[in-house]
């Protein structure tokens, strides 16, 4: 009795740790998929970004992607959400630099 116990607890385990995998799979790939669809919206954020940042998006997003693709699969649950809270920082900082000098411009011109 006290080993099925223990196959049980160990099975429920590992169901927990594929699901907390699947779930950050799946949030990463949504990051990189829902900012892609960001690049063609006019009204969006990716339009506010400077040229010279929109590029620089433009690379991390397509690097992320990349590495989805080829490791994803086998990568482990921390890993995908360090890259998904890498990639997340990267695009908070970009539209935080954008929205920064806009202030900036709209301070100088009062």
């Amino acid at each position: 009795m006290r080993i099925l116990l223990q196959r049980e607890l160990i099975s429920t385990r590992q169901d927990q740790s594929q699901r907390q995998k699947i779930e950050s799979l799946n949030a990463l790939s949504g990051l990189v998929y829902d900012t892609k669809t960001q690049f063609s919206d006019p009204e969006g954020w990716y339009s506010k970004v400077s040229v010279r940042d929109k590029e620089d998006v433009r690379e991390m997003v397509s690097e992320v992607g990349s590495w989805v693709e080829a490791h994803g699969a086998t990568a482990d649950h921390d890993e995908l959400e360090d890259r998904f809270n890498e990639l997340q920082r990267y695009i908070q900082a970009k539209v935080q630099d954008t929205e920064d000098e806009e202030n900036d411009w709209l301070r100088d011109e009062l």
